[in-house]
């Protein structure tokens, strides 16, 4: 077999006895030559010189047996008769191939060459035809090609088959990849009719979907959605939150009917559940005890269970400083004094920073009526009484009682009655220690108070006699 080099020579020798007319002389070429046992250029010229052989009643290619020799062609150049149509119907196929010819119709070239086959043409007239032929299915083939129409690109590369009509490499080697992309989509069309992700996600990382150019939005979706299906499945059997929120994209899954609702529900809670994790580590990183108080009263299922140790004591002690905080503001607002105390003390235990826009007026004030109460129950609890201290006390505990001062343990009116009935007490031992009727008399009477039965009975009856001696002298 000659090599490519040779070939294109022979080939090009071959053409040029064919337009010529001379068809002896290019079957002649086309059997001694090696042409006739060479697959490329069996493809581009065997139909043609299979159709002439014919017509000449001789073989196309030698017998294995004669491979090297000469074929048995005539001395003579004429060549052996062929059983020949009719004259008249001869004639009649000539001129309807030069009408089509001069009218430009290639599809009754086509069909009047085919069925030309057998019928010896006028000399050049078959020459002509392949002419004709050449020049119009070579422009099919290439605007074929230009507008990448597969399906007329293959039809019309068999018709020159059919019709011995050489093709260029280049466009045989089109013709080949047409082929290719027409069963890619035949196989996608079977895979997509079937919903069959396999098929789909094989022929994606084949390649060959690649050579099929721009698809439908549609069918690019249901590529790519075979393509992640695996994931997807890796992920229904991990049941992992990460491994599923990374598996799942909703530009492809939420409309897909073959996936599972046990797995929609499952996604659903992996991304309730991630957003919260993201919300309140967020707001432990802030320091955020709004976000975080809110976000803890409802979790989503097994979502505290996700963080560390660490974190949950984070939470726990910025939740508490806030809850210290509101307490102290609200009992600043609302009281009473205790309650007020009871916050300043939380807040010191928790370590929280105190409110910004805290009253410290109220807070002093707060701290002054503790401290007066407490001086006052100390007074008030010291054997004798510490009246001279309630007598200084007690007026600023009247005047903070104004502003709701009400201690718990104090009852103001009990201590100003002990705090008056001490103060007639010492008066009348004042009068006492100086034995006098009248200003004995004047310190007991009126007794509001109760004073003169607090005396010892010694002082009382003497306290009896000088109100009768005031009285009879009143009297006498």
């Amino acid at each position: 077999m000659p090599d490519a080099f040779q070939r294109q020579r022979l080939l090009t020798r071959l053409n040029s006895l064919l337009l010529a007319g001379d068809e002896l002389g290019a079957l002649r070429l086309w059997t001694t030559s090696g042409l006739a046992r060479d697959a490329d250029a069996i493809d581009a010229v065997g139909a043609r010189m299979t159709a002439i052989a014919e017509r000449f009643g001789v073989a196309a290619e030698p017998p294995p047996a004669a491979r090297h020799e000469p074929p048995p062609w005539p001395v003579s150049p004429a060549p052996p008769r062929p059983v020949r149509a009719p004259v008249a119907a001869r004639a009649g196929v000539a001129e309807s191939l030069r009408a089509a010819i001069a009218a430009g119709d290639a599809n009754a070239v086509l069909r009047l060459w085919r069925d030309a086959r057998g019928t010896t043409l006028p000399l050049g007239l078959a020459g002509r035809v392949h002419d004709y032929l050449q020049n119009a299915l070579g422009g099919a083939i290439r605007q074929a090609i230009l507008h990448r129409d597969d399906e007329r690109l293959v039809a019309t590369l068999r018709e020159a088959a059919a019709a011995g009509v050489a093709v260029a490499a280049d466009q045989r080697q089109a013709g080949r990849e047409a082929v290719r992309r027409i069963e890619t989509r035949r196989a996608l069309e079977a895979a997509l009719t079937n919903d069959d992700r396999a098929a789909l996600a094989a022929l994606s990382l084949s390649g060959r979907i690649a050579e099929l150019g721009r698809l439908p939005r549609a069918v690019e979706r249901a590529v790519e959605r075979a393509m992640a299906w695996p994931h997807v499945e890796r992920a229904m059997a991990v049941g992992d939150d990460a491994t599923m929120l990374a598996a799942y994209d909703p530009d492809l899954f939420d409309d897909d009917p073959a996936l599972p609702h046990a797995f929609r529900e499952r996604v659903a809670l992996a991304q309730t559940r991630t957003a919260w994790l993201y919300r309140v580590r967020t707001a432990v990183r802030t320091r955020n005890a709004i976000v975080l108080r809110e976000a803890m009263l409802e979790p989503p299922p097994g979502a505290e269970a996700r963080l560390s140790a660490v974190e949950r004591t984070r939470i726990d002690r910025l939740v508490m400083r806030d809850a210290a905080a509101d307490r102290l503001v609200r009992a600043l607002r609302e009281g009473p004094d205790a309650a007020i105390v009871a916050a300043l003390n939380q807040i010191e235990v928790a370590g929280a920073p105190l409110p910004d826009a805290i009253d410290w007026a109220a807070v002093r004030g707060v701290v002054d009526r503790i401290t007066l109460a407490d001086a006052i129950r100390e007074a008030a609890a010291a054997d004798p009484p510490a009246y001279t201290r309630l007598a200084r006390l007690l007026p600023a505990a009247r005047a903070a009682g104004a502003s709701g001062f009400a201690p718990d343990g104090i009852d103001f009116a009990v201590l100003e009655a002990d705090l008056l009935r001490a103060a007639h007490l010492a008066r009348l031992r004042d009068a006492l220690t100086f034995d006098d009727d009248d200003a004995i008399a004047h310190a007991a009477s009126p007794d509001p108070y109760g004073a003169v039965s607090r005396l010892p009975a010694e002082q009382q009856a003497r306290v009896a006699r000088a109100l009768r001696q005031t009285r009879r002298r009143a009297t006498g």
